[in-house]
């Protein structure tokens, strides 16, 4: 028999004193202290208990175990720049998490003066609501956090689960939900889910999206210190009657007919006045309407060897020599920033955009970086054309996993999955990774070039229309 420890001796012996009356005693085998002819009836009963409770304590172990590489899998991807990628995708094939395909991170916070009673209650009911979202991985992040990750198409389509759950607990918890990114990016997902948290101060509400905050939401969530600190300076300039005017405008919902009518002054008159306030201040009322949707489909943060600096400087002339300094610069820039701000887009994803604009647009601007393809999508109200679609064509030149990662197909195809159509795509090429592109909702797709070729051969415009032709044909006879 192996070796148990004395603690686990003691379990045994008590258990089966309990249940049998007889005391157990371990010296080469497992034994019970009493006459043979009293004892006979219980020996295997007491073996087959024995063997339970050891069994209990491996399956305890093994889940420890797991246990342990789920938190390690979840904490290195939301502290950013893990050490051992290859060893963290052999943790994602374990929990059936698949790295190709875009990831939330939500947060539920226990609220302060709460958690020590109610901290060790909410695992099972944590436990519980992931396993509502397919796929969900949850840890907890001392002293009063829960983190959980998920597919985004996954939390996205558990929402109202997550409104009932913390509507249910709204006096103990808040949840925030970070933006969608690649599961490489997910330390960007979980900022903008403590983002969405402290959106959530002083308000009645127990959730919030990152992708709902407005600027004001945003502006709401930085410290009163910075606010006040940043008032100060922005108005010290200005007389009595200039935060007279500017209190009336705000009240007339910045309206310029509106206020110069209360004020009987002409509207130039009063255009005037207001572009002498922006001079001074740099306060020009005009933006508090404002909101900035930017598109962007780069996913780099700002710094690093993933950052404007190492990936896209090069393409403007940036030397080998050059980039340490300069990413150091860009890192005291962003540090600058988030002093003043009280917020940190260093690692936000699209924060590298252009060279950094992606970093200063979120931060000053309190911006939205979103994919080209939603803002073409809305612009062009694609979603009413696919109401009443049964089959969707969508294609791209060259179909690979980035194409999953949120470029035009996948976007047509999300569109097309909320009113039960079928997608197809067509491609000039597909590579052996295109099949995240399945995952991301679009049903097949098909490379339609007919055999080997050259790229001249493939891109001249004749040859490209006939191999369309004869794919679309192919394609079409089965539908």
């Amino acid at each position: 028999m192996a070796d148990i420890s004395r603690k686990t001796a003691q379990q045994i012996v008590d258990t089966v004193k309990e249940i049998c009356g007889h005391n157990i005693n371990f010296i080469n085998s497992i034994g019970i202290s009493g006459s043979p002819e009293e004892v006979r009836p219980y020996a295997r009963l007491a073996e087959r208990i024995t063997r339970l409770i050891l069994r209990e304590q491996e399956l305890n172990a093994a889940w420890q175990n797991r246990n342990e590489k789920k938190n390690f899998l979840i904490q290195s991807l939301i502290n950013g720049n893990p050490a051992d990628p290859d060893y963290l995708l052999r943790l994602m094939d374990d929990f059936r998490l698949d790295p190709h395909t875009p990831k939330r991170i939500a947060v539920i916070h226990v609220l302060t003066g709460n958690s020590s009673n109610y901290i060790s209650t909410m695992e099972p009911k944590i436990r519980h609501l992931c396993a509502q979202i397919p796929g969900c991985l949850s840890c907890c992040r001392y002293p009063d956090d829960f983190i959980l990750l998920a597919d985004a198409r996954a939390m996205d389509s558990r929402l109202e689960q997550l409104r009932t759950f913390a509507g249910s607990e709204n006096e103990n918890i808040h949840i925030g939900v970070g933006r969608s990114v690649d599961i490489w990016q997910a330390d960007a997902s979980y900022a903008t889910a403590r983002m969405a948290l402290n959106s959530l101060r002083g308000t009645e509400n127990s959730l919030a999206l990152f992708d709902d905050l407005t600027l004001d939401i945003l502006l709401g969530s930085i410290s009163a210190d910075i606010r006040r600190e940043y008032l100060t300076k922005t108005i010290t300039d200005l007389t009595p009657d200039d935060l007279s005017l500017l209190d009336l405008y705000f009240s007339q919902d910045c309206s310029l007919s509106k206020t110069a009518e209360k004020l009987f002054l002409h509207k130039n008159t009063l255009q005037y006045r207001l572009n002498h306030i922006h001079q001074k201040c740099g306060l020009d009322p005009r933006l508090d309407e404002c909101r900035f949707r930017v598109a962007c489909d780069v996913t780099n943060p700002l710094c690093g060897e993933n950052g404007a600096t190492y990936i896209y400087g090069p393409q403007k002339g940036v030397t080998d020599e050059m980039k340490e300094s300069l990413d150091q610069a860009m890192a005291h820039y962003a540090s600058v920033a988030a002093d003043t701000l009280g917020q940190d887009h260093a690692e936000a994803a699209g924060a590298g955009a252009a060279g950094g604009l992606g970093f200063a647009l979120l931060s000053f601007l309190g911006a939205e970086l979103t994919p080209g393809i939603q803002l073409i999508l809305d612009a062009v109200d694609l979603e009413e054309e696919l109401k009443d679609a049964d089959v969707v064509i969508t294609g791209e030149g060259r179909l690979d996993h980035q194409t999953a990662m949120g470029k035009a197909p996948v976007g047509v195809a999300e569109l097309a999955k909320k009113h039960g159509a079928t997608v197809i795509a067509f491609a000039g090429s597909v590579t052996p990774d295109a099949g995240a592109c399945n995952a991301a909702g679009i049903d097949a797709f098909f490379p339609i070039v007919r055999g080997v070729t050259t790229l001249e051969d493939a891109m001249d415009p004749e040859n490209a229309k006939a191999n369309m032709r004869a794919c679309a044909e192919q394609v079409f006879r089965l539908l």
